[in-house]
C-alpha cells in the first residue's frame, strides 16, 4: 500500500509540474455577424476564423510533428467548429470508422461537461459526463471530408440553446479542449495537454470566448 500511494502522489507532483511548465492555451471565436447560414455549414466563411495552430502531445505536453489545425466562429446561435490534419502519407484518414476527433465543453473546469466524438464517416458520439453521465441531444450537424489526397477535414455546427446547460450569449467564455485520436490511438495530440492517456481532464479545458 506504501509503494502504491507512493508511485500516485509521485504521478500527481508530475502532473502538477508539468501543468505549471504548460499554461492553458484561451481562444476567441470571432462572431459572424452576416451569417445567414442557420447552422448550415455549406454558408460559413471560415477565412473569418483566427487558426488554431499549436498543438501538443496529450501525455506529455510536448510540440509535435504534424499537420493539424482548428477554426471557430459564432453567430450568436450556433458555434462552427473546423478541424483537419494533413497526414505525411498518401493514406487520409477521411471515411475511416477508427480516426477521431474529440471536443470536450464545460461551463467551468470540473464537471458536468459536454464530450462529443467524430470519427472519418462523421458518425459521432455525443455525452455528458459527470454526476449521471449520459447522452447528450447536441443537435449537431457533422460534415467529414477529404480536401486534399492526404488531407481529412471535419466541420461541425453546434446550436449554442443545447450546448452547455443555461444560455450562452455573446461575450460568454466557456470552457473547451480538441483531441485528435489517430487509428493506432499512438501520438494523440491536444489543443491542451492532459498529462494522460485520454481527454477527460477537465482541469486543461481551455477558455473559450464567444465574441461579442
Amino acid at each position: 500500500m506504501k509503494a502504491g500511494r507512493a508511485e500516485y502522489l509521485a504521478s500527481a507532483s508530475r502532473k502538477e509540474d508539468l501543468a505549471k511548465a504548460h499554461p492553458l492555451q484561451s481562444y476567441r471565436a470571432v462572431r459572424i455577424v452576416d451569417n445567414n447560414s442557420g447552422g448550415d455549414l455549406a454558408n460559413v466563411d471560415w477565412s473569418k476564423a483566427d487558426v488554431l495552430t499549436h498543438w501538443y502531445s496529450l501525455t506529455a505536453g510536448e510540440g509535435i510533428d504534424r499537420k493539424l489545425e482548428a477554426r471557430l466562429l459564432h453567430d450568436g446561435a450556433y458555434l462552427y467548429v473546423q478541424m483537419q490534419e494533413t497526414m505525411t502519407s498518401d493514406a487520409p484518414a477521411y471515411g475511416r470508422a477508427e480516426e477521431w476527433w474529440q471536443l470536450c465543453f464545460g461551463r467551468s473546469r470540473g464537471t458536468p461537461y459536454r464530450d462529443m466524438w467524430i470519427n472519418g464517416k462523421a458518425k459521432h458520439v455525443d455525452l455528458t459526463i459527470g454526476g449521471k453521465s449520459r447522452e447528450w441531444d447536441s443537435g449537431a450537424a457533422v460534415v467529414s471530408k477529404p480536401v486534399a489526397p492526404n488531407c481529412w477535414q471535419v466541420q461541425v455546427a453546434l446550436p449554442l440553446a443545447k450546448l452547455l446547460p443555461g444560455t450562452l450569449s455573446p461575450g460568454d467564455t466557456l470552457c473547451m479542449n480538441i483531441i485528435r485520436i489517430p487509428a493506432d490511438k499512438s501520438a494523440k495530440a491536444a489543443w491542451n495537454a492532459t498529462f494522460t492517456n485520454d481527454g477527460y481532464e477537465p482541469s486543461r479545458f481551455g477558455d473559450l470566448e464567444l465574441a461579442p
